[in-house]
């Protein structure tokens, strides 16, 4: 995998991306529940990687597409 530009570290991360945005649609997960099953150890640590993705908060982004 690294051969091709892939670190076992970035396809985790793309995971935890994809599925944060499913996770969180809709008020399916709260962020604390979303966190915990992404595998944060804390629910900043977790906020901290989706504002890093998207720009916003999870709380902000949750609140965009719901409704």
């Amino acid at each position: 995998m690294a051969a091709s530009g892939f670190t076992h570290r970035l396809l985790v991360e793309d995971v935890r991306r994809q599925h944060a945005l499913k996770y969180l649609r809709n008020g399916e997960h709260s962020v604390s529940q979303t966190a915990f099953l992404l595998g944060y150890s804390e629910g900043s640590a977790f906020t901290r990687a989706f504002t890093r993705w998207h720009g916003c908060s999870p709380r902000s982004w949750q609140g965009t597409t719901s409704g």
